[in-house]
């Protein structure tokens, strides 16, 4: 009786180190190699933090509006991930968006980037679309910053309706 246990017991040992190995290998590397974050503007995420600081933003309806420029995010990525689309969704309401600017350097060290393309959509928004190469953006523990600049024209903002952003290894 006792080596029954044994043999059961060691196989326990030698099964629930594997299983948990694959669990985790499961849940931190995607499938198909691409990895889609949508930010909650309400809510801080694992892979992203909230638009901030919250005195230069305000959230209403779905949307948020910059009231001052600039502000920020923070993006917590694997290693393994090389780059990312971003997307963002926008409507001027007295402020036009400049760009997206990746923290290149230590401190306040910004590269300001232009959008690839500034699509327009049916309902009078815009969509605007930036790549990164996430290997050439400073880190520090893990964490790249973006700033999101605009140029304010009138008094008023810019909405965000929509950041999603697309992990690409």
């Amino acid at each position: 009786m006792n080596k029954r246990w044994f043999a059961i017991i060691k196989i326990l040992v030698i099964l629930l180190p594997l299983g948990l190995g694959l669990w985790l290998i499961n849940k931190n590397v995607p499938v198909y190699g691409d990895l889609v974050i949508n930010a909650d503007f309400q809510h801080a995420q694992g892979a992203l933090s909230l638009i901030g600081p919250e005195i230069r933003t305000k959230y209403q309806d779905g949307v948020l509006a910059i009231l001052e420029s600039p502000v920020y995010f923070d993006l917590r990525s694997l290693p393994w991930f090389k780059a990312a689309r971003i997307y963002l969704t926008f409507k001027s309401q007295g402020a036009a968006l400049e760009g997206l600017a990746p923290q290149v350097g230590p401190g306040w060290q910004y590269q300001l980037i232009k959008p690839m393309v500034i699509m327009d959509l049916d309902d009078g928004w815009q969509k605007a679309v930036f790549e990164f190469n996430l290997t050439e953006i400073y880190q520090a523990k893990n964490v790249k910053r973006f700033l999101i600049s605009t140029i304010p024209q009138t008094d008023g903002g810019l909405l965000i309706k929509d950041l999603t952003i697309i992990l690409v290894r």
